[in-house]
């Protein structure tokens, strides 16, 4: 009740402050009587001149992409008490509707039989980045803009990093900024901390401010999440899945190609992978959109991609994936005295062939290890290993330790070596995966 005293109290001073008003629907599902707050009441709309101008200034005011008037004669839910605004006259691309031409507020000859309306369609999927300076940036109707930093805190960059991928943020107070070039979209961002996107915390209607351009909200992030994923329906096809922040959900098809596809199928052991289209429809819930990887990429999240949870995909939009060549089948440990330790062998061109251990240490075997169902590995340098035969593929092998597969770590051209097989490296693998 405080808080709902208190916002009054703020919308009641913003109107005389030269706020745009703000703006509602009395209706479900986008649709319904539009009303208006001034002097500190909710007041209706008469439908006189209304039209569907009038109604997209309100839908955007709400979020929406477009929408349409409804008059008087629509409406099932007549309204009751004040009607504030009268022959409203809009262009449709005003802030609000105190920027269209009406008759003075409550001057009006209608009954409520004539309050106006409006239908809004498809919700406006809010994108967001950081700019300059930890600038907060969102995209609404595609153009780029800011947030006021009126009420700004930390709750609420929490919400944006999260978008952003990570798990912790906060806000960046004082020092000097570019200037804004950009148009302020939202003021008095008013977020819990467990929203999804910033657009669903409490805020004043799109477009509406009485901040200055240099009032920007800026913050820091850190901390990323972790991602992992998944493909449902077989282990080797089906449909692309991604869990972020303890959720899973699905990847929208938009962008999908076969270089994000290889990225993906690495994520899950294998080599590579291609774009399928399957019937396999998930539950609706979609974790990233506009997906492009160049396909180097060791993990989904280092793509570009839409904010986490931005989206304007629906059921049977989802991305799936055939994946081939598992790693376990390209690297083999060979002449050991059991499965998880030996001389390592790696495939290519359908030949198999040894590694150079110039170079070789715990970070590399655990590489291997990983690809081989272990959590772990340590380097068996040549002395101790069982000599090989034939073609020697790899030498100079630095890995960082993160790598999905022996392939992706740094090495000399395939069949570059200075090496003989009294150096082949080898790996001990510890910690078996659901064993």
């Amino acid at each position: 009740m405080i808080f709902l005293t208190l916002l009054a109290q703020i919308l009641f001073t913003a109107v005389y402050a030269g706020y745009p008003i703000n703006v509602r629907l009395i209706g479900r599902d986008g649709k319904g009587r539009v009303e208006v707050f001034y002097k500190n009441s909710w007041g209706t709309v008469c439908d006189n001149y209304w039209d569907d101008a009038a109604a997209l200034v309100v839908c955007h005011n709400l979020g929406y992409r477009t929408g349409h008037a409804i008059d008087g004669k629509e409406l099932a839910n007549p309204g009751s008490g004040t009607i504030w605004l009268d022959e409203v006259k809009c262009s449709g691309n005003e802030s609000s509707l105190a920027d269209c031409e009406h008759l003075a507020w409550g001057v009006n000859n209608c009954d409520h039989d004539a309050d106006a309306g409006a239908e809004c369609f498809h919700s406006y999927p809010v994108d967001l980045q950081l700019g300059k300076d930890g600038v907060v940036l969102l995209d609404f109707l595609g153009e780029w803009g800011t947030i006021c930093d009126d009420s700004w805190g930390d709750n609420d960059a929490q919400v944006a990093c999260r978008m952003l991928g990570y798990r912790d943020g906060s806000v960046i107070k004082g020092g000097e900024v570019v200037p804004n070039v950009h148009k302020i979209w939202l003021d008095r961002v008013e977020c819990i901390g467990n929203e999804i996107n910033i657009a669903d915390c409490f805020h004043f209607p799109w477009g509406t401010t009485t901040c200055q351009p240099n009032q920007m909200a800026r913050m820091q992030c850190s901390n990323p999440y972790p991602v992992d994923t998944r493909i449902a329906g077989s282990s080797q096809r089906g449909r692309a899945e991604v869990e972020y922040n303890g959720v899973w959900g699905t990847i929208c098809a938009s962008g999908w190609d076969r270089n994000a596809a290889m990225v993906f199928c690495r994520m899950n052991g294998y080599s590579n992978g291609r774009v399928i289209i399957t019937d396999k429809q998930g539950s609706g819930f979609f974790w990233l959109d506009g997906v492009h990887c160049f396909g180097s990429e060791s993990s989904i999240r280092e793509c570009k991609h839409r904010s986490w949870g931005t989206h304007d995909c629906f059921i049977g939009q989802e991305a799936s994936v055939e994946c081939y060549n598992p790693y376990s089948q390209l690297v083999r440990l060979i002449d050991g005295t059991g499965d998880n330790n030996g001389r390592v062998e790696v495939l290519h061109n359908s030949v198999w062939g040894t590694v150079c251990d110039d170079y070789w240490n715990d970070k590399a075997a655990t590489v291997v290890c990983r690809s081989l169902g272990f959590k772990q590995g340590k380097a068996i340098l040549g002395k101790k290993t069982h000599d090989g035969t034939g073609q020697m593929w790899l030498d100079d092998v630095k890995c960082n330790g993160d790598e999905s597969t022996l392939l992706e770590c740094k090495h000399k051209p395939w069949g570059d070596s200075n090496c003989k097989h009294s150096e082949d490296a080898g790996a001990e693998c510890i910690g078996r995966i659901n064993a």
